[in-house]
């Protein structure tokens, strides 16, 4: 993920308070509903791919962006 690609497309968030946002969620992931965290998860990757050595996750954008719209409020 690339908070500073994501700040600049989105002026009205700042990189500081979209770190503070991944903090605030990364404190409450123990506490939400397996629900909620399953949509967060699926807001925020786009795919998987399985490798011999590994994964490597596509991460999407805009579930970021709406996901730190969300934290924000």
């Amino acid at each position: 993920m690339n908070l500073n690609r994501l700040a600049e497309q989105r002026k009205d968030l700042k990189k500081e308070e979209l770190m503070t946002a991944l903090k605030n969620l990364n404190e409450a992931w123990n506490y939400l509903y397996q629900a909620e965290q399953e949509k967060i998860v699926r807001m925020l990757v786009e795919s998987v791919e399985i490798k011999e050595n590994g994964i490597k996750l596509h991460l999407n954008l805009s579930g970021f962006d709406n996901l730190f719209v969300e934290l924000s409020a």
